[in-house]
């Protein structure tokens, strides 16, 4: 009777864990049978900012498409290198202080990526927001006013994510993972993105749901990835 308890108590375990990872099996499961497979993570977050039914877009001269404003997630615990088995992504070297400290790293066993799932969910040592990115890309550059954007109001939408994949851009695996905020704007807000829409610089853009779905408007590329404003 003894050995039955012990085993119904992990089989409880069991399928309490199953019920709080219920969203992540397959990427667990993934990860599993992948041990020792060197992993490339990126975890961004984009934000939907939509004025009379287009969505604003900036040109990302990397790639060179339109996509939402944006960027990856910055991490302060530094001790998260060692303790998740995390080293700097050696494609997008941490060479200036913009992309120092990116969450684009390389995980050097994916038998790691559950502790590191774990990690970025609990929000500790870690960006928790996407005001920099916005304020960096459309404050810093001067395209939108900083007394009308000095605060801005969003709320968590969805989280994107496709699982384990070979790289389209880089050699070996990764993890693409992105948070989408939708941005609410105010009336004023609003007058201004309605004032940039009328004569936008060369990196802007304002685009229907439609034009995303297709990839371009008229001779513009529109990156894949600005898909996952709704998915």
């Amino acid at each position: 009777m003894l050995g039955v308890g012990i085993l119904l108590t992990y089989f409880i375990e069991i399928l309490e864990f199953m019920y709080k990872n219920r969203g992540k099996l397959k990427l667990l499961f993934q990860s599993l049978i992948q041990w020792n497979t060197t992993l490339r993570l990126s975890f961004a977050y984009l934000l939907k900012i939509r004025v009379d039914g287009e969505y604003l877009l900036i040109y990302n001269s990397k790639f060179e498409g339109f996509q939402p404003v944006g960027g990856v997630y910055k991490f302060f615990d530094k001790t998260i290198l060692t303790t998740l088995g995390l080293a700097p992504d050696d494609n997008i070297p941490w060479d200036n202080d913009k992309v120092k400290n990116d969450l684009r790293v390389r995980q050097n066993q994916s038998k790691y990526l559950y502790k590191f799932l774990t990690w970025f969910e609990k929000k500790e040592g870690r960006e928790t927001d996407p005001k920099r990115e916005f304020y960096e890309e459309m404050i810093e550059s001067k395209i939108l006013p900083l007394e009308t954007f000095i605060n801005i109001n969003y709320q968590f939408s969805h989280k994107h994510y496709d699982g384990i994949k070979q790289s389209e851009k880089f050699p070996g695996k990764e993890l693409i993972y992105a948070d989408v905020y939708e941005v609410h704007l105010t009336d004023e807000q609003k007058i201004a993105l309605r004032e940039l829409k009328k004569n936008p610089p060369k990196n802007i853009m304002f685009v229907s749901k439609n034009d995303i779905e297709l990839d371009h408007q008229a001779n513009n590329f529109i990156l894949p990835h600005t898909k996952k404003l709704f998915l």
